[in-house]
């Protein structure tokens, strides 16, 4: 299974980088315009944002056209990618975020160690997932992932996050009851 297309993402983020030092170097070219030097500044960080949104964009875009040909009773987004099952048949079909343009299919037959994985450290949480392995490989599916610190088991963004990677769990569960 492959997650990542490095061409991809060598074009999402390598574009990304480059944008922000030509805004980074416009700036310091115009430091002494205060005007010029805040637009630039303005457009770092709506660079920095719009990059995220437009890839989550892309990805719903191509996943639907994807799925069109892939019979699926139930569609997760999580923040790695966008999963369909369709566990009367035992299969289920993902597409990854950094490689958007394969539909990739999954026999759950062929999967085992199915867990959810809350991550907590201490009091709170800063990343949960589904866990499975296919042909030996660990495969983790994000349904959580907070940047800075860590948010509080009770916390009903937690909460929802670990009722996600549960359902994940038992949808490919069901799909191995069927065979």
């Amino acid at each position: 299974m492959k997650k990542t297309d490095v061409r991809y993402a060598a074009a999402w983020y390598g574009g990304e980088v480059l944008l922000i030092l030509a805004l980074l170097v416009f700036g310091v070219w115009n430091a002494k315009n205060g005007l010029m030097s805040g637009l630039s500044a303005l457009g770092i960080v709506a660079v920095g944002v719009a990059t995220p949104i437009l890839m989550n964009k892309q990805l719903d875009k191509k996943a639907a056209e994807l799925a069109k040909n892939f019979p699926h009773k139930l569609r997760f987004t999580t923040h790695n990618g966008i999963f369909y099952f369709d566990p009367a048949q035992s299969r289920a079909a993902v597409v990854w975020k950094l490689n958007p343009f394969e539909l990739q299919t999954i026999d759950l037959a062929q999967v085992t160690g199915v867990r959810t994985c809350d991550g907590r450290q201490f009091r709170g949480t800063s990343r949960v997932w589904a866990e499975f392995v296919l042909d030996g490989k660990k495969i983790k599916v994000t349904t959580l992932q907070v940047s800075r610190g860590q948010l509080g088991m009770k916390d009903p963004r937690v909460l929802e996050a670990i009722s996600k990677a549960d359902q994940i769990c038992e949808m490919i569960r069901a799909g191995q009851r069927v065979r």
